[in-house]
Order: structure tokens, then sequence, then C-alpha cells
């Protein structure tokens, strides 16, 4: 069975402060390394747009995860528009295809698909 599930209020993504460029881990993080092929919808906290090429991904547990897209996500950087996918899972996997949708028409403004999730940790900068 598939699920249709929208993520984040617009407020989760914005870009704000947590802007990066493609390859870097946001300010405040270092990549760990780690990796994962997906996520387990049950630990993803929240889901934030660093850009158009990225996504900070919080779990519940406090780990936190960076998500490098394969091409663009047009739309993504605006706050007033959310993700929406559909998994015939519980889980957000690489390659899943999320599309940006705006908050104000509904309508698709953009789409891309995931890439691997790289563990982040907090710099003590």
């Amino acid at each position: 069975m598939k699920k249709l599930i929208a993520i984040a209020a617009c407020s989760a993504l914005t870009m704000g402060a947590w802007s990066a460029n493609a390859g870097d881990a946001p300010a405040g993080y270092q990549k760990t390394g780690e990796t994962e092929y997906c996520l387990s919808l049950t630990r993803v906290q929240n889901i934030k747009a660093l850009g158009n090429k990225q996504f900070l991904v919080k779990a519940r547990g406090g780990d936190v995860w960076l998500n490098e897209t394969n091409g663009k996500c047009s739309g993504a950087e605006k706050g007033y528009n959310r993700l929406q996918y559909t998994t015939p899972t519980n889980s957000l996997c690489k390659g899943q295809i999320v599309r940006v949708v705006d908050n104000t028409s509904d309508f698709t403004v953009g789409s891309c698909s995931l890439g691997r999730f790289v563990k982040l940790e907090k710099t003590d900068g």
C-alpha cells in the first residue's frame, strides 16, 4: 500500500542560517563518514531545506543527517513550500522522488531524488 506523506509545515523548510554549499556540511556540523541508504519515518522528526540540493534531517534521539539530492530540487529553498512523497514502505530512501509543493496553490514546483543520508555531528565552534 502506498502512502502519501507531507513533510513539515512551511516553517520547517526555511533556509535561514542553515545555508550550505553542496558537498559541505552546514555551519556548526561536520560529516562523520557514517551513511545510511534509508531512514525510517518513525525516526524522522524534522526536515529543513539547505538550498535546493541539500536537506538537513533531524531524527528522534538527537541524530542529524544531511541528504544531498541527486539533482536540483527547485523551489525547496523557499519557505512557503513543502515536501511531499509517496512511499511503499515506512522509510525515506536513496533514489526516492520528493516533490516540492507550493503551500498556496498546491501545485508542484519542483522535484528531485534523494541521495544517501550522511550523519553529522556538532562541532565545537
